[in-house]
């Protein structure tokens, strides 16, 4: 990679922590952004204990929560049992995080650095998990391969993410009309602000099907891949929501994992 394209790319990560970084005191207001019921606790927790290998140990598996924003995930997979830290490029949002890891008495390590530049030796995690990160990588087939690296030879790179601009004529009418409607019925919820000037430069800024991710992830390395339908999140979610807000809500969203090769 060229001194130009590396400074260009710098850029790139420095705007994104800035926007997440503005976006930290108001980011667990908007749906879907936490976990907002018991049920939808409950289906994440059915989901990741199916979804995640066996332990190695006694103990637990070491958990890497990429993008851990203000610690939803992380603090869920403390609870189930698991050693896990926390990683975000926004200190604002690890910031939000330790403050609700403390209120939960949990023991959650938090640490600022980017998702394309993990600070871990080479095999000696189990896990590195995301959920709504995939969508904001610049790189994203160089970040899984990162991802790759960090884990046990026979461990997971698992993640969440979704098709959050599908294609098509129907769509592009669904959010129209949702557009419309959130002018006016509560609650009134903007997007990402500081993105605006991004998304061209994040390939995958629209997500990705869960036939897509695939391509992804074997392209990163991985193997025994498996993509799950999350239409128990959805619908814990929706249970949670006032209804207007899913007229154009994602219908593809998905959790997509791979093993790296022993």
């Amino acid at each position: 990679m060229s001194k130009q394209a590396t400074s260009g790319k710098a850029d790139v990560y420095t705007r994104i922590r800035t926007a997440w970084d503005d976006d930290a005191p108001s980011y667990d207001l908007r749906p879907c952004h936490g976990t907002f019921s018991d049920r939808e606790r409950r289906a994440w927790r059915a989901i990741l204990t199916k979804a995640l290998p066996a332990a190695q140990s006694p103990e637990s598996l070491h958990v890497i929560d990429v993008g851990t924003g203000t610690g939803a995930m992380a603090l869920l997979l403390a609870e189930m049992g698991h050693q896990v830290t926390g990683i975000d490029i926004s200190e604002g949002m690890l910031s939000q995080a330790r403050v609700k890891a403390l209120r939960a008495g949990l023991k959650i390590d938090f640490l600022q650095a980017n998702a394309a530049q993990l600070p871990f030796d080479p095999g000696t995690v189990d896990v590195v998990f995301s959920r709504h990160l995939f969508w904001t990588l610049p790189q994203p087939i160089r970040t899984l391969r990162e991802w790759k690296r960090v884990v046990r030879p026979g461990g997971m790179v698992a993640v969440a993410d979704g098709w959050w601009v599908e294609p098509g004529a129907a769509m592009r009418r669904r959010r129209a009309i949702g557009s419309i409607v959130r002018r006016i019925l509560p609650p009134r919820h903007k997007g990402h602000p500081g993105y605006a000037g991004l998304r061209d430069e994040l390939p995958v800024a629209a997500g990705v099907s869960a036939y897509s991710i695939r391509y992804y992830l074997d392209q990163a390395g991985l193997e025994r891949l498996k993509v799950t339908d999350l239409r128990a999140i959805r619908a814990a979610e929706r249970h949670s929501l006032p209804p207007w807000y899913w007229i154009d809500r994602a219908r593809n969203t998905w959790l997509a994992t791979g093993y790296k090769p022993i």
